[in-house]
């Protein structure tokens, strides 16, 4: 008899305390749906078709990482997928554990699964920063974070130099993202009223020493470097005027101008959909980069955002 109650006390006490669950099939993660709940958490392919590529550079060794990712499902199945680009700096670690961990901690945040996606980017770009310093690794990396919904809307989580732009149908570009340098009015004041200084040593740097205001990791900065990230929401044209979203490291950007991405995009995939141009544009953006002088690590994710256009899965 004793057995029997304890067993059903045993019982009763699993039902109270494990209010959600989760299932795992083949590496496809679905959380089984709440009655609270407005996203549910899956891992696989993402929804769009995506074009990237990474190129070394002149550097002796790759600190770029980036991450393709389907998050989350919508209760109506709309697909949420994350893009990410991070571009390390005294090493590969911090771009690394971002690569592996930023989407993953976004995807099983309650505030992800609540519906709130800014505020969940913003905290786990913060929760993130705080597990990889206490590492106690010196690396730093930048973070330009894309999640898109559906076909209906973009947000933008950045903290850094890497940058994010749409390109429309004709050619313009629409940013996304706001580069983190030490000389931006805002940027500067924060810093000079935490007790820092920024100095030009070739570039505008924060302590003499690193070039960008905001990063994840960079112990030996804080607190004047931080990891919060700015958030850009950007509606999808319904008319099928934005065609591309572009996130790139600034292996890109410091010899090309948002215009200057926009209109090559553009030029590249004027005629058929399929050609190899389309394909490979990832590579082409990070080879021109190469042919314009950037010896950098240069990455890039090209996004197709109407159906009309193919990209190969490019790895």
């Amino acid at each position: 008899m004793i057995i029997l109650l304890l067993l059903i006390t045993l019982f009763v006490s699993c039902l109270i305390i494990i209010p959600i669950f989760y299932t795992q099939t083949d590496n496809y993660y679905t959380r089984i749906e709440t009655p609270s709940s407005a996203i549910h958490p899956v891992t696989k392919h993402s929804h769009l078709n995506a074009s990237h590529w990474t190129e070394i550079g002149r550097r002796p060794y790759q600190e770029d990482r980036y991450t393709i990712s389907q998050i989350g499902e919508m209760d109506d199945h709309t697909p949420i997928s994350f893009y990410g680009m991070f571009d390390g700096h005294v090493g590969d670690k911090a771009s690394q554990f971002c690569k592996d961990h930023l989407h993953i901690h976004l995807q099983n945040s309650s505030t992800f699964i609540d519906g709130d996606i800014s505020t969940a980017l913003v905290d786990t770009f913060i929760d993130i920063d705080k597990e990889f310093v206490d590492k106690g690794e010196p690396d730093g990396t930048t973070s330009c974070v894309c999640v898109i919904i559906g076909k209906d809307k973009i947000i933008c989580a950045n903290a850094g130099d890497s940058r994010a732009i749409v390109v429309k149908r004709d050619g313009s570009a629409v940013a996304m993202s706001i580069d983190h340098k030490p000389d931006l009015p805002s940027e500067k004041k924060r810093i000079i009223n935490l007790g820092g200084y920024i100095s030009h040593h070739g570039v505008w740097r924060v302590n003499g020493n690193m070039a960008v205001s905001r990063s994840i990791g960079d112990v030996a900065l804080k607190p004047y470097i931080i990891p919060t990230p700015d958030i850009t929401e950007y509606t999808i044209d319904k008319d099928g005027n934005d065609s591309f979203l572009v996130i790139a490291s600034d292996g890109l950007w410091d010899v090309m101008t948002n215009s200057y991405v926009s209109n090559f995009v553009r030029n590249q995939t004027m005629g058929d959909v399929d050609d190899e141009s389309l394909k490979h544009m990832g590579r082409k953006l990070c080879l021109e980069a190469e042919r314009l002088g950037s010896g950098d690590n240069t990455s890039v994710i090209v996004v197709a955002l109407r159906d009309s256009f193919y990209f190969a899965d490019i790895l």
